[in-house]
């Protein structure tokens, strides 16, 4: 059981990680198509990336326990979005 969390988090952290280096390529109101671009390539990717580990996971691993691992995808998601929104982004640092 716990090897089919730890894939579910392992598929949910490979998938958010080729859209964050596809999404993040690019900076600056100059390189906005190019921005927009990326964010949906990334996204795409994303969905592509997540479908295809899913089915691999369904069909090749024999002892998989299937709840447990879409509840460590979700887990790993739900971490990722809470921690996103406890980030300071201000630029001086300032925690206020």
């Amino acid at each position: 059981m716990a090897y089919s969390v730890l894939l579910g988090g392992l598929i949910s952290g490979l998938s958010n990680s080729y859209f964050a280096m596809q999404a993040f390529k690019y900076r600056g109101a100059r390189n906005a198509d190019k921005v927009v671009r990326s964010f949906i390539r990334g996204e795409l990717g994303k969905i592509a990336i997540t479908l295809v580990l899913f089915a691999l996971s369904f069909t090749l691993i024999t002892n998989l326990n299937e709840l447990a691992l879409i509840l460590g995808f979700i887990a790993t998601h739900f971490v990722g979005v809470i921690m996103s929104g406890l980030i300071s982004y201000s630029p001086t640092g300032n925690k206020t």
